[in-house]
């Protein structure tokens, strides 16, 4: 793994990540010698920007509308994969990515996000927001783990099954492998064979398989036909 200030190789373990732009791609590994890491970070150009650029003293935030403008290297088009040994779980995708290097965040920001999350090659739902924050590291002061990823701002999240959920902002929280909503209501939609059910409610939670589904504080209202 390499140092998040200045790229030195190290010891690697369990999961991977490989952020690429669309072309052409290339690699380099995850910055973070303090943490055995499961991610890859794959961009030699950003090796080359991090080499050459100098460490903010930015505080992270916990949700990704509080961030403020980050100064770093820039990266278009970004893919990271995430693995669990060599089976795939996440896959983040962002129009645009600036790398925090500050000694506290170790993070990347993204913009206009994609996250798409897979149980045994299986997709089971994908969330997409104008805003979001891929650590790289955790930050236990603001008890962030390493993997977490952050979304805000007309965030969609779509299950497998056809069921859709709005909130202003979902974290997916790496350790629990869980989603929860947050930043206000949330609105859950799904179609049924009498219509479509619309439930609002305080938080929404659900696993990674999103096979579990919590709602905090819901209400359902009645279906409403489709014939109407």
């Amino acid at each position: 793994m390499r140092n998040a200030k200045c790229g030195v190789r190290g010891p690697v373990r369990r999961r991977r990540v490989a952020p690429r732009r669309a072309a052409p791609s290339s690699s380099i590994r995850d910055p973070q010698s303090a943490i055995r890491n499961r991610l890859w970070l794959v961009l030699p150009a950003l090796v080359a920007l991090v080499l050459g650029s100098a460490c903010s003293s930015s505080k992270p935030s916990a949700t990704a509308d509080r961030e403020r403008e980050i100064q770093g290297p820039t990266l278009d088009n970004v893919v990271a994969r995430i693995y669990n040994e060599s089976e795939l779980e996440t896959v983040v995708e962002s129009t645009r990515a600036v790398y925090d290097m500050s000694e506290k965040a170790n993070r990347l920001v993204l913009s206009f996000v994609r996250v798409a999350f897979y149980q045994k090659g299986v997709l089971r739902g994908e969330m997409t927001g104008n805003k979001g924050v891929l650590y790289l590291g955790p930050v236990p002061k603001e008890g962030i783990q390493k993997d977490d990823i952050f979304l805000s701002g007309h965030v969609q999240l779509a299950l497998s099954d056809g069921t859709s959920v709005s909130a202003p902002e979902f974290r997916y929280l790496s350790e629990e492998e869980k989603l929860v909503s947050g930043g206000g209501r949330f609105e859950q939609r799904r179609k049924t064979p009498s219509g479509e059910t619309v439930i609002r409610g305080d938080r929404f939670e659900t696993n990674k398989a999103m096979t579990r589904l919590v709602l905090v504080n819901a209400e359902m209202r009645p279906a409403k036909s489709t014939a109407e």
